[in-house]
């Protein structure tokens, strides 16, 4: 909402200019919990309450930057709390809603959870104050306190509650926040700032008559890395695991530890062609009086001083023989007639007890484990596995995906085009590659029109055949993005975020719902090509991942320097880049190039090879990166 005053008290407007240069402004944030307002099936009045609250008040300079609606979700409500505290370092975030006694008011718990440390002087305050109003008041469980330099403040879900206890709790947020801030000594003034009494009417202006369309999007600009906490938080222990023949198993993650079900070597083995000797014999003549072959059978003689048996690679070492002699170290010095039988040899070196013998169980012993849980099955994998006697592992299943693309004006490749607005669809068949490209299972939705049926005829169908759907398309602020409501409205679905603060992929959106009686995972990424392969790196193929037991860490990332100078954006930005090495003093770092046009729509932007560089948001100081500067830059595929 924009709010204009119609103060016309020059006295005090004078004030309020001095008091402004003198005192730092005060930011708010508000965030409603709530899982009916959170789903468009009930009104938010507390918020917009709280917000006109603060923006009438004038003992102290504020101004509300950030409001959202989140559901009664313990994560989310951590995650955006932890976004505003530490990325947006908001003053002071006025929570309403989730403090009462049902199953799933949490929002005290979650506060809990994230703060550094309590203030329940606040909480007795509102509570005093409450209790003179309304002995129910006792019921509230609304937490305070500090993140950082952030305070955070928990009110009831009731319009009128909220704005009581905020009211109670405002006369001492400008201490608070001096306090926070190191400037106790300016507080006094801001204290002693009385207003005159006289009108300050505020008229709310209604920018739109367009029915149902927000100007504002309801959902927090939260960042990447908050993003991905929701995500990996969602998915928790929902891996399933399934055992398959080891000949299938090549590329999936072991969902448990295997282990071996038998001695390697069986025996004590021999690692040379020669001859089995008794090592106390030393150097000298040995009588011939047998052979041992790999896989023969063990036997029965025994060796005396002075014989041998003729052995060969891999074969058991037995006869109470305790060393090998290789072939190279020896000398025949009798055979029979025809030569194919050895009957005297002659040791030129004497032996050593053990020489050349594997011991039972030396590469792996029997209960030992083989390939630990986590450890990704390839080929070795497959070996070893095979070498222990197993024909079986436990892996995690990989999740299967469906993909569609929306938009009136989207057509499929293999379309003639009958309109010249048409645009053909790149982002399903790009999107499908890479995900194909990491091993997973892709379903292909087609194209959905701008129609909210046929859009939720084509969730209804990934539902049913996946774990996962990604779309793009549909979730900004035009009026035919419908996505967010129809998942809400139509599968009761969890919309956990709606709007992460990076560029490209602003409108970036997650939610859960429950569909068959499984838990399904919804990425709805931007239209824009750019856009939607960035984030699905970014977002969707971790979910997927974690999905399958992979580490959850992004598993490509360097240290390059900028070729060139770059302009930042207000947001933190994903640019495409391609890198060279090239020497410099001591040591070779990558060198980044900009792949031309970062436009979101541009995708050719992402080259084979590319990178995305992680550059910082502009601040006041700093609105360039000049070339030289070192970034991170994740590897994409």
């Amino acid at each position: 909402m924009i709010f204009f005053s119609k103060n016309k008290c020059s006295q005090h407007k004078h004030q309020r200019k001095k008091d402004k240069k003198e005192y730092k402004m005060i930011t708010f944030g508000v965030l409603t919990v709530s899982d009916r307002c959170s789903a468009g099936t009930a009104e938010d009045k507390s918020g917009p309450a709280l917000v006109k609250l603060l923006d009438a008040q004038q003992k102290f300079q504020c101004q509300v930057v950030q409001t959202s609606i989140v559901p009664d979700e313990k994560s989310t409500i951590e995650a955006v709390l932890k976004d505003w505290a530490d990325t947006l370092h908001l003053d002071v975030v006025l929570t309403t809603g989730g403090t009462g006694f049902a199953p799933r008011d949490v929002t005290p718990e979650a506060t809990k959870a994230i703060l550094d440390i309590e203030a329940p002087g606040i909480c007795i305050a509102m509570l005093k104050a409450s209790l003179d109003v309304t002995p129910m008041a006792m019921l509230s469980r609304g937490v305070a306190g500090v993140r950082g330099k952030t305070l955070i403040i928990n009110l009831p879900g009731s319009p009128k509650g909220a704005l009581e206890n905020a009211e109670t709790a405002l006369k001492g947020v400008p201490h608070a926040v001096a306090l926070l801030k190191g400037e106790t000594a300016k507080v006094e003034k801001v204290h002693n700032n009385l207003h005159c009494g006289c009108s300050h009417e505020k008229v709310e202006t209604d920018p739109s008559k367009v029915a149902h369309r927000p100007r504002k999007s309801p959902y927090p600009m939260i960042s990447v890395e908050a993003a991905l906490d929701i995500i990996l938080a969602e998915i928790g222990n929902l891996q399933q695991t399934t055992k398959l023949p080891i000949s299938q198993a090549l590329g999936y993650i072991a969902a448990a530890d295997c282990t071996s079900l038998c001695d390697i070597p069986p025996y004590p083995a021999s690692t040379k062609d020669g001859y089995a000797v008794l090592s106390e014999d030393g150097a000298g003549e040995r009588k011939v009086v047998g052979d041992i072959v790999a896989g023969g059978v063990d036997q029965n003689q025994q060796l005396s001083h002075g014989e041998c048996l003729r052995i060969t690679t891999g074969a058991a070492v037995c006869g109470g023989a305790d060393a090998v002699v290789q072939v190279e170290d020896t000398e025949l010095l009798d055979s029979t007639l025809d030569g194919k039988v050895e009957l005297k040899i002659k040791v030129l070196e004497a032996a050593i007890k053990g020489q050349d013998i594997r011991p039972k169980g030396s590469d792996l012993s029997r209960g030992e484990v083989v390939v630990q849980k986590g450890t990704k099955i390839g080929p070795a994998q497959i070996g070893a596995l095979a070498s222990a006697g197993l024909s079986q592992v436990t892996v995690y299943e990989q999740p299967s995906v469906a993909i569609f693309s929306t938009g009136d004006e989207i057509l499929d490749v293999n379309v003639s085009a009958h309109s010249p607005f048409a645009i053909y669809d790149s982002n399903r068949p790009t999107l499908m590659a890479l995900l194909v490209q990491h091993g997973f299972h892709v379903h292909d939705l087609g194209i959905a029109k701008d129609i909210p049926e046929q859009i939720a005829d084509t969730l209804r169908k990934g539902f049913n055949v996946s774990d996962v759907v990604i779309s793009s398309g549909g979730v900004s602020m035009g009026e035919k993005d419908f996505l967010k409501h129809i998942l809400a409205t139509e599968f009761q679905a969890q919309i956990h975020f709606g709007r992460i603060n990076m560029k490209p992929g602003k409108p970036t959106t997650f939610a859960t719902c429950s569909f068959g009686g499984r838990k399904k995972f919804v990425f709805a990424l931007p239209g824009n090509p750019v856009s939607a392969t960035v984030t699905c790196h970014l977002f969707a193929l971790p979910a997927l991942r974690a999905l399958a037991g992979f580490d959850t860490k992004y598993r490509g990332e360097m240290s390059v320097q900028l070729a060139e100078d770059i302009k930042l954006d207000i947001r933190p930005e994903f640019c495409r880049a391609v890198v060279e090495r090239v020497k410099v003093p001591s040591e070779h770092v990558p060198v980044a190039h900009l792949t031309g046009n970062q436009i979101s729509s541009r995708l050719l932007s992402l080259q084979s090879g590319s990178v995305l560089l992680v550059l910082p948001a502009q601040t006041d100081e700093r609105k360039i990166l000049c070339k030289g500067s070192l970034v991170r830059a994740l590897v994409i595929e």
